[in-house]
């Protein structure tokens, strides 16, 4: 969903921060017997970093759908995301950072709260 004028118009997303690191499978963060999204508290904004050079998207229209329904007032994804269209018509805002690709790795999700 990038533009030229993405800076532009009267999105905002505000709320505490809910966030979300994505990291290597071989990497021992703390595994989770359920998904993240599953736990975002209303009215939060969700944050899902990941490391840099991951080629694949992150997050798609299921993710915002049902962070939506739970209540959530937006998500950050530093990374890819996927279903652009479906994004647009759940009217719930999504904004993207795209980090360079440069080889395929794999990665799995751990959370992570922070309060702001």
């Amino acid at each position: 969903m990038w533009s030229p004028l993405r800076q532009d118009g009267d999105t905002k997303i505000v709320g505490p921060a809910y966030t979300v690191k994505y990291a290597p499978l071989d990497d021992p963060a703390p595994k989770h017997s359920t998904h993240y999204i599953d736990h975002v508290p209303e009215g939060a904004v969700v944050f899902v970093s990941c490391p840099p050079k991951t080629p694949n998207a992150v997050y798609g229209g299921l993710m915002s759908t049902r962070a939506q329904a739970l209540g959530a007032v937006g998500s950050i994804i530093d990374g890819r995301f996927r279903d652009v269209q479906e994004q647009r018509d759940l009217a719930y805002p999504v904004k993207n950072l795209i980090p360079p690709v440069y080889y395929p790795l794999l990665f799995r999700p751990w959370r992570q709260l922070t309060s702001l």
